[in-house]
């Protein structure tokens, strides 16, 4: 089910570098802020990266070789977050405290996934 949803900007461009856990793993992690994608490079020197930190310096250099040189927003992507954590066995109440909304609003998402 949440492996039809698209993932909205930058999510799809890790989707297309590093695989689907990766990217709906940075948008659990880092979904909402900006941030500085560094050369892969870099990555791999520097393990500290809030995106080699989330998805490890090897996955995240995959990543950064699509995206680097620039600031990007990282999506929320809540509507492909609720399914594939509804189908990993959370509950909507759980969901809800991990994507900051309502738990009304994570019934909403499952209803039209």
């Amino acid at each position: 089910m949440s492996a039809d949803i698209k993932l909205p900007g930058v999510l799809g461009e890790i989707e297309a570098a590093a695989g689907r856990d990766a990217a709906l793993t940075v948008a659990l992690k880092l979904g909402g802020q900006v941030m500085h994608v560094p050369a892969p490079d870099y990555l791999l020197a520097h393990p500290d990266h809030p995106l080699a930190r989330t998805l490890g310096a090897e996955t995240a250099s995959k990543a950064a070789a699509r995206l680097a040189g620039g600031q990007v927003y990282v999506p929320r992507a809540r509507r492909a977050l609720v399914p594939h954590l509804a189908e990993a066995g959370h509950g909507s109440k759980e969901i809800a405290r991990r994507l900051g909304c309502s738990a009304r609003a994570v019934r909403n998402y499952l209803r039209h996934a």
